[in-house]
């Protein structure tokens, strides 16, 4: 199986790293091939909300010019995309809220009334998510989020491992976690 990993922290050696990296290191040992795309390096501006990319039947259409369609190429060659994020304001930074404005129209093309193709469609999505209060009441916006995002784009949401951990060190439990969760979107992946 092949996963892009989306990375949507500033902090590249922050909580939301060392727990993804728990993820990483545990699909590997079973033969994984991972990537990770760190938003943060890259540039991707918001959608303009312009339909264009609903006029072109083929390809993403997108008028913009930055690193979101290229991040599109890389998902439309995996087989699972996992967003990896903390949440700000009940919900994912802003620069992956960016990339999921622009991929949700210039690979859905399914608007201005007709009926197109869905691009990603049975592709699977996971969530590696950290916070800073507990996770029942600040990841739940976000996660319901996305498996809204995963219906209307024709996905299959595989689960989130979620913790909190603000300036604290992942504790052997959270790692346990995370390797559950792997082993879970492995074996959910195969049936």
């Amino acid at each position: 199986m092949k996963i892009i990993v989306l990375f949507g922290s500033p902090h590249k050696e922050g909580n939301t790293k060392k727990l993804l990296d728990v993820v990483i290191k545990r699909l590997n040992e079973m033969g994984h091939e991972t990537e990770t795309i760190y938003l943060y390096d890259k540039k991707i501006k918001p959608c303009l909300g312009c339909f264009a990319c609903q006029k072109q039947k083929e390809g993403f259409g997108c008028v913009q010019n930055d690193d979101a369609q290229k991040i599109a190429e890389k998902i439309l060659e995996s087989d699972q995309i996992i967003l990896a994020t903390p949440i700000y304001s009940w919900f994912c930074t802003g620069v992956m809220k960016n990339l999921l404005d622009r991929i949700v129209f210039f690979m859905n093309k399914i608007y201005l009334g007709q009926k197109g193709t869905k691009m990603m469609k049975s592709k699977k999505i996971s969530l590696v998510i950290t916070c800073g209060l507990e996770p029942k009441t600040s990841t739940d916006l976000f996660e319901r989020g996305m498996m809204r995002f995963a219906i209307h784009c024709g996905m299959f949401y595989m689960g989130s491992v979620h913790i909190k951990c603000v300036g604290k060190p992942l504790t052997d439990e959270n790692k346990k976690s995370a390797v559950k969760f792997a082993d879970f979107i492995v074996k959910q992946d195969m049936q």
